[in-house]
């Protein structure tokens, strides 16, 4: 596989404040690969046939709230864990 493309991983954490509690986000930007979707992967990852899907691969375990490509933010339909891998089901054609 080919990690040549980056992804930003957008973790989101709760910090207190004075006043209540506030939302830091950190972007980690990562090597990833990406695959298209079977119809099949589709329709049991999205409940139906979307137009644009894609599979996101990373190289490690990780567990973000969104993921980042350029300025657009997605978020995440699916997740496994695959031999010490991340795969993430996204609905954009990259």
């Amino acid at each position: 596989m080919n990690y040549s493309k980056r992804v930003g991983l957008v973790t989101v954490k709760q910090v207190k404040k004075s006043l209540g509690y506030d939302e830091v986000e950190t972007v980690e930007i990562v090597p990833c690969a990406s695959q298209n979707i079977s119809t099949e992967t589709k329709v049991a990852v999205f409940g139906k046939v979307v137009k644009h899907a894609s599979k996101i691969h990373i190289q490690s375990i990780v567990n973000p709230n969104r993921i980042k490509i350029g300025e657009e933010t997605f978020e995440i339909h699916g997740l496994s864990h695959p031999k010490n891998k991340t795969v993430f089901y996204i609905e954009a054609s990259l």
